[in-house]
């Protein structure tokens, strides 16, 4: 038996990437997904430029994944992450043994702990809605990961008496190119891993050391030089801009992102703490959360080398949560919350998973019960997340096509030769991927309305489009005047979008607005403003009507209904649809099957 665990414990590594990568294979989206995963389906098919801060090493990553002849392009870019969050479990099984095998645990104990780290880590919401989209987080999670275990294997040969800095190096390089992914999260990353340098290896904190690290994570920093190659004066993927030094350290600093959006006053730093704690209750359920806590309070309490991990290990979760808590406009509910603080999920998923090891050394007499009863709840723990999470559909995209659908019957619902003024990222992110990888609708020209007001965005704009840049208030304005919008749709067709379901302007432009395909289509002005709401059904004419029940058909079978606010919506849309269709066998099909 001793023997079978340790052939087990051995191969745990490679035991747990084949278990995750089934996993999130399973759950994967079949391709295109809501939020930012076709924006950055696009940006790597195209090589584009993303959002701030330009992503450049998923980019090229993502590229290389859409040559793999296996399944759709987007599916493709899914596959990069699936690999990624399997590699990032294996990481995580790896490092529990290796802490489990510090403890002086016996093989059985070690093939346990393991176990119950994939259970929690491989299982985690976090983990499953990084491992089945398009994003840069699994990605992101597994350089830090792979630098922690860089910088681990350095330290330990530092114990050993053997001065060779190839571990240092290589966890330098693997930072560098975490912050080629994702600047914040990764750059935090750098506070703890020079604590654990102060504390083992203060050698390695000599100038002349120093100095060699650094070059290691320049060298994964270059990148950000594909930024500006990249860089073609596009209307789409083409964030930011960024050929000159000033609008490439915009994109870089995230700033060309924040000047594309209205902010929004988020809460007091208190109660986003209060919030985060919440956050990590439901993400790993307060039973295996009271045993990675537990497990960190007797690291403390082992000796000195205890309290230096335990103290490493609270800046770790403290300046990862920062990357958070920081920031007053970041909704909780969005899953790119669990991307952003996965570093500090599976750090106290690895401390639930030891926390039965470091209780059986601390009380030996009661070792089997101890560990045996903290083993359980952790488990149970987990699996109460798991089951409340799949209760509510979370960290699931499997079979979500209405992300690629919908976008796709507005698109083609346009008239020829369309200018289209967007005004939803999702939607334009969907829109923009289409046209890349799928060439969907090229005659139509998708100009995003957060854009109009960037001073980054006004080269591009004056070069392809000097009409509506023409039409720009003074100074480059968002606000478009509506004489200029009026002439210029005598021209060729365009169509606006408003921001969000109701956006009442008074800048006469909503005068011009009437009902189009799907959105309002700029024309002549009228009397009175002809809209009070943005609704579905009413805005489309007869030969779109099927087409709109097309598209609400998707959102209710995709249940994006409540996300994306359509639910209030459907009652008073249907009634409307039914008034003006009553025999119509969709149009009933689809009044039973709304919210």
């Amino acid at each position: 038996m001793e023997r079978l665990c340790e052939r087990i414990e051995a191969r745990a590594g490679a035991l747990a990437f084949v278990a995750a990568f089934a996993l999130y294979l399973w759950l994967a989206a079949p391709g295109e997904y809501w939020l930012d995963s076709a924006e950055f389906v696009g940006v790597g098919y195209g090589l584009g430029i993303g959002h701030a801060p330009g992503e450049p090493v998923y980019a090229l990553l993502a590229k290389a994944a859409t040559l793999i002849p296996l399944g759709g392009i987007a599916f493709r870019v899914v596959l990069l992450s699936v690999t990624c969050q399997a590699g990032v479990i294996a990481l995580l099984v790896c490092g529990v043994r290796r802490a489990a095998r510090a403890l002086g645990a016996a093989p059985a104990a070690r093939v346990g702990a393991c176990g119950l780290a994939l259970a929690l880590g491989g299982l985690a919401v976090s983990s499953r809605w990084q491992g089945s989209r398009p994003e840069v987080y699994a990605l992101n999670t597994l350089l830090i990961l792979a630098a922690a275990a860089a910088l681990w294997t350095h330290l330990e040969r530092v114990r050993a008496g053997r001065r060779d800095q190839r571990g240092l190096l290589l966890a330098a390089l693997a930072l560098g190119l975490g912050l080629g992914v994702h600047p914040l999260v990764s750059g935090l990353a750098l506070l703890p891993a020079l604590l654990a340098l102060a504390l083992w290896d203060r050698a390695a904190l000599r100038p002349h050391t120093l100095l060699l690290a650094a070059s290691f994570a320049l060298l994964g920093l270059t990148a950000y030089a594909y930024l500006p190659l990249r860089a073609h004066d596009q209307l789409g993927l083409n964030w930011g801009n960024p050929t000159r030094l000033g609008s490439w350290l915009d994109v870089v600093s995230g700033r060309s992102f924040q000047r594309s959006f209205t902010a929004t006053a988020g809460p007091g730093l208190l109660a986003r703490a209060q919030n985060l704690s919440l956050w990590l209750m439901a993400e790993l359920h307060p039973l295996a959360l009271v045993c990675a806590l537990g497990g960190l309070a007797l690291l403390a309490r082992r000796a000195r080398a205890g309290a230096a991990a335990a103290a490493l290990a609270a800046l770790v979760l403290c300046s990862n949560l920062a990357s958070v808590g920081l920031q007053r406009s970041l909704d909780l509910d969005n899953p790119d919350v669990g991307g952003y603080l996965q570093p500090s999920v599976l750090l106290l998923t690895g401390l639930a998973a030891l926390a039965p090891l470091l209780a059986a050394a601390r009380w030996p007499q009661r070792a089997r019960a101890l560990g045996g009863g903290l083993a359980a709840v952790a488990a149970l723990g987990g699996l109460l997340a798991v089951l409340d999470a799949a209760a509510g559909g979370r960290g699931r995209p499997v079979r979500s096509y209405a992300a690629r659908d919908a976008p796709l019957l507005l698109l083609d619902a346009q008239p020829p030769d369309t200018l289209l003024l967007s005004a939803s990222n999702q939607a334009t992110f969907s829109m923009w991927s289409l046209q890349v990888v799928e060439g969907a609708r090229p005659d139509v020209t998708i100009v995003f309305r957060g854009f109009l007001a960037a001073p980054w965005f006004r080269a591009p704009l004056q070069r392809q489009l000097p009409a509506l840049a023409a039409a720009q208030r003074p100074g480059g304005a968002a606000d478009l005047d509506p004489d200029a919008m009026s002439a210029l749709a005598r021209q060729r067709p365009i169509v606006w979008e408003p921001f969000g379901f109701r956006e009442f302007r008074d800048d006469g432009l909503d005068l011009l607005l009437h009902p189009g395909a799907g959105y309002f289509q700029v024309g002549e002005p009228g009397p009175e403003a002809p809209y009070t709401r943005f609704a579905w059904i009413d805005l489309l004419n007869g030969d779109h009507l099927d087409r709109s029940f097309a598209l609400l058909h998707h959102f209710v079978r995709a249940s994006k209904a409540s996300a994306l606010g359509l639910d209030q919506l459907f009652a008073q849309e249907i009634a409307l649809a039914r008034a003006l269709a009553p025999d119509d066998p969709d149009v009933a099909a689809l009044a039973r099957g709304a919210p």
